[in-house]
């Protein structure tokens, strides 16, 4: 497994440039949105990683009934082990994303975009802390993204969002699948056609420090999350 590298200078321009930016949609609004593109397809589960050689069975995170109030006190650490695009999508123009909602004392959230799909391959592995706030857990936010031009690559400002669908990892007052440590596997869509009906049907694979969701033909990011401290 490729070691969590820091962040490069067009995410920290991209993210530093965007300043203070509200989490204006809530997961039920985006839902819900008429006639609307929904990115996100569904969250899996695990307890771990699998040892080399082995696998781990995955489940569907809304199963999880009980979140750890730990997180409150001891803050979270996200870490990226594994990402893919979709197979039908890999020579496509644009890509998806997923983006966490970094809470700031006394003022609006703002947004840190670490992971992406698209044509030129996927984001490297990274880790980073986030507080962890009582009224919510840790917020995410899929998106598509749209064909990247010369003029988006040297701009400080961050690229317009695609259909922008919030997601939580909830400690129990807010919608979403329960916050744990454990594996989060955040599962995107580019089609409408894409859909997971069963999550036993995928699992974590493990091969000489690298994991893959074997059978996934979506794409995918494996989310490890552990406390900050």
């Amino acid at each position: 497994m490729s070691k969590p590298g820091p962040m490069d200078r067009r995410r920290f321009l991209t993210t530093t440039a965007m300043g203070v930016t509200a989490f204006a949609l809530t997961r039920e609004h985006a839902l819900a949105a008429s006639g609307s593109f929904v990115p996100l397809m569904s969250v899996g589960f695990a307890p771990a990683l699998p040892a080399n050689g082995s696998f781990v069975r995955l489940s569907g995170a809304d199963s999880l009934y009980l979140p750890d109030p730990s997180f409150l006190s001891r803050g979270g650490r996200v870490t990226v082990v594994g990402s893919a695009r979709g197979a039908a999508h890999k020579s496509e123009t644009g890509g998806v994303g997923v983006d966490v909602v970094m809470p700031t004392l006394g003022r609006a959230p703002a947004r840190f975009r670490f992971w992406s799909a698209a044509e030129t391959g996927t984001s490297g592995n990274l880790s980073f802390t986030v507080p962890v706030v009582a009224t919510s857990g840790i917020n995410f936010v899929a998106r598509r993204m749209k064909q990247s031009t010369k003029k988006d690559e040297l701009s400080p400002t961050a690229p317009a969002d695609l259909d922008p669908t919030p997601f939580t990892l909830s400690l129990g007052s807010a919608a979403g699948p329960k916050l744990q440590r454990g594996i989060y596997v955040v599962a995107l869509r580019e089609s409408a056609s894409e859909t997971i009906s069963d999550w036993s049907a995928f699992s974590i694979v493990a091969n000489q420090g690298a994991y893959s969701v074997a059978g996934a033909g979506f794409a995918w990011v494996i989310l490890k999350i552990d406390y900050a401290k």
